[in-house]
């Protein structure tokens, strides 16, 4: 009697073997609050739990029915489909609490089962209703026969305490770490998908020895087709100027892509390296431009030069603030001393836009003097006070600067700028406010693209009913999952 209060029931359930009167497995009347067809159901997910063999596989029983399908009908199906069935009166009455039954996996093995599983559904973007397909079933039931499956609405669950944790570690932290993905390089030159064409000229690079050696081989090859493909080959291939030519320009467009990439990050200031990384990007060019021999690639050089400056010859009063309010820039080395100054200037006019209270002196009119006193002291006197926007940016540039460090350096987090506001938000309250408002804003719009490209990825002509704030939430689980790991030992 205690095999049949196991966690899974195997029945013998093969049609052919089957005899005339098939035996009925009886269970003893269950007298406690609970039916007995929960010891067969899961009661939260509502699919049948016992184990039968099917031409010689055994596998979970499919079925599964609605929350509000009555016992009635589960031991219907159970009595119908697995031959058991509740015993009669003068059964024993078994002690639920000895009889209960006992998971073979451990809790953690559980949990960290389904965090996996519920990190494959939010990386993948798969639609959750997955966990119910048979097939689906079926195949984690060979990996692991004893782990049920948590239902959609489980799931749901289990993503909405994902959400919390993710927000409560970003209002703890400033800062998460993370190394900068390099793109991948493409075998197409796409108009939509930045430095495409220098992946492109890379790749061609890179099999150029492999395209000489198939057009000899082709143009040795017996089938006359074949040498004639070769020979197509051989006139489609660039000569060694050309190819010379291409290696340079590969040399001067590298750096470009990995000023993209590093504009382009989501886990550190981006719109206050902008600056620094167009500056660096003109000293390049100024110095590679003497030692390229391709004079293709020379007007190339110059022209790009041009066009830095022309585009960059005012620079954006946004992008200047940031540079200033990043402890590793706050020097401005790359503008003019009048640049420098006027920089200064527009972060004290943003922080008495939103500092200062915006009231209108009141006029006393029983006092007709008052207007001209307030005038003399405010406008007229030889020692004006010193503000307290003067006095924070003053001793914010006696301070050394930060040094720049890459993402995975181990002294990173003390050259954080991130972390060097939230330590200093008492010494300079007002830069502080001004400097979570700057650094905060992206460089580039790729951040947004690759939004608009996950979200493409969920909504779906077969998912197109999709309720908004779920999307919301898939979206964020996938931009902030390095933040989850509420299931990992």
């Amino acid at each position: 009697m205690n095999n049949l209060l196991e966690n899974r029931i195997e029945v013998e359930n093969d049609q052919s073997s089957r005899p005339t009167t098939p035996h009925m497995q009886v269970i003893p009347a269950n007298q406690s609050v609970e039916s007995w067809v929960w010891l067969f159901v899961n009661k939260q997910t509502r699919y049948c739990q016992v184990i039968i063999e099917d031409k010689g596989v055994r596998r979970q029983c499919e079925w599964s029915c609605q929350k509000k399908t009555s016992t009635t009908n589960i031991a219907s199906h159970l009595r119908v489909k697995h031959r058991i069935i509740e015993g009669k009166e003068e059964a024993e009455v078994i002690n639920s609490e000895t009889h209960n039954r006992n998971f073979p996996l451990e809790q953690s093995k559980i949990n960290r089962i389904t965090y996996h599983l519920i990190d494959w559904l939010i990386d993948d973007m798969q639609a959750f209703h997955v966990v119910e397909n048979r097939k689906f079933r079926n195949f984690v039931y060979e990996l692991e026969s004893f782990y049920s499956i948590p239902c959609k609405n489980s799931l749901y669950k289990k993503m909405s305490e994902a959400i919390s944790i993710v927000e409560q570690n970003l209002n703890e932290s400033m800062n998460n770490t993370h190394e900068i993905n390099v793109l991948d390089p493409i075998a197409s030159d796409t108009e939509t998908r930045w430095n495409s064409t220098f992946f492109l000229l890379e790749r061609l690079i890179y099999f150029r020895n492999t395209l000489s050696i198939l057009g000899n081989k082709l143009a040795l090859d017996p089938d006359r087709t074949t040498r004639n493909d070769g020979d197509n080959l051989k006139k489609l291939l660039l000569n060694s100027d050309n190819w010379t030519s291409l290696e340079e320009l590969i040399l001067l467009l590298r750096p470009f892509v990995n000023a993209t990439n590093l504009t382009s990050g989501s886990l550190y200031p981006t719109l206050s390296l902008w600056y620094p990384t167009l500056y660096c990007l003109q000293d390049y060019l100024e110095n590679i431009v003497h030692t390229i021999t391709s004079p293709q690639i020379i007007i190339v050089c110059n022209e790009i030069l041009a066009s830095l400056y022309k585009r960059w010859e005012i620079p954006d009063e946004l992008g200047c603030i940031a540079s200033l309010l990043d402890p590793r820039f706050k020097f401005l080395k790359f503008l003019s001393p009048i640049q420098i100054e006027n920089t200064k200037q527009n972060l004290k006019n943003h922080i008495e836009l939103l500092e200062t209270p915006n009231t209108l002196p009141t006029t006393n009119f029983s006092d007709n003097t008052s207007m001209f006193l307030n005038f003399f002291n405010n406008n007229l006197s030889s020692q004006p006070p010193t503000s307290q926007i003067d006095i924070e940016i003053s001793l914010y540039l006696q301070l050394p600067a930060l040094s720049v460090l890459p993402l995975n350096h181990p002294h990173y987090h003390l050259h954080d700028p991130l972390q060097w506001w939230q330590e200093k938000r008492t010494t300079f309250p007002l830069l502080y406010r001004q400097a979570r408002r700057f650094l905060a804003i992206p460089a580039t719009s790729v951040l947004s693209e690759r939004l608009f490209s996950d979200a493409g990825n969920v909504i779906t002509d077969k998912r197109n009913r999709l309720n908004p704030d779920t999307i919301h939430d898939l979206l964020f689980l996938k931009e902030n999952d390095h933040l989850v790991s509420f299931y990992e030992d």
